[in-house]
């Protein structure tokens, strides 16, 4: 089936306007799960990793299709995405992404805009923001590394000034979104709160331990 999809990638980004791209992933071979491209658009290959947006939605089962969500490219280009869900008996096995540059099409927006409606000229004002959390990494370590800072931005102390009740929260949040998929996590995750291996797996059986006595607790309940 990953063979008879990966045939389409091609034809498909040839029918879409503009400059765009089409991508197949594989969720078996997550974290590093394209086996199909067609564009050059996010300068990825074959074996590069899936944004962090769809790891994490993949670590906790939440993955859905979405149609036209805003995405940026790693220039900074205004995107346009999808990414549709493919599934078999067993549940989603594969997503196929679509990438299209509308960056020129909101300068264009923008200037009949300003033309029509009196609003700032292009340039004048800055650009709202588009959010980048769906941008395309490059390679594995910047999954990784965006992951991390993510996670630590949430528990909002410094490494420096944390206490273990800090750092189990920074781990447990990195097992949320699959970071402990990814190959030397233990030991970047070790070098990053300065404690050992060992404190990381301990503070992993923790989490584990406490998610068990939480499914105990809701069976006596119920």
């Amino acid at each position: 089936m990953i063979t008879a999809l990966a045939g389409l990638v091609d034809p498909l980004k040839r029918s879409l306007i503009g400059s765009s791209e089409v991508v197949l992933h594989d969720l078996s071979k997550m974290p590093n799960s394209i086996v199909a491209i067609s564009g050059h658009l996010t300068s990825r290959n074959i074996g590069d990793p899936a944004t962090e947006a769809l790891l994490r939605a993949w670590r906790e089962g939440t993955m859905q299709t979405r149609i036209g969500y805003e995405s940026t490219s790693p220039e900074g280009r205004a995107l346009r995405s999808s990414t549709i869900l493919i599934e078999d008996a067993d549940g989603p096995f594969a997503a196929l992404c679509t990438n299209t540059d509308v960056s020129v099409w909101q300068g264009v927006h923008d200037m009949t805009a300003a033309i029509l409606h009196g609003g700032p000229w292009p340039g004048e004002t800055p650009a709202p923001q588009i959010p980048r959390h769906q941008d395309p990494p490059r390679d594995i370590k910047q999954v990784a590394a965006g992951l991390m800072r993510e996670a630590i931005d949430q528990v909002g102390v410094p490494v420096s000034l944390m206490r273990k009740d800090h750092k189990l929260r920074v781990v447990d949040e990195l097992r949320r979104r699959g970071f402990f998929l990814l190959k030397d996590s233990i030991e970047a995750t070790a070098n990053r709160l300065k404690v050992s291996r060992f404190t990381v797996y301990n503070y992993l059986n923790e989490l584990e331990e406490r998610g068990d006595a939480d499914t105990d607790d809701s069976g006596k309940s119920a």
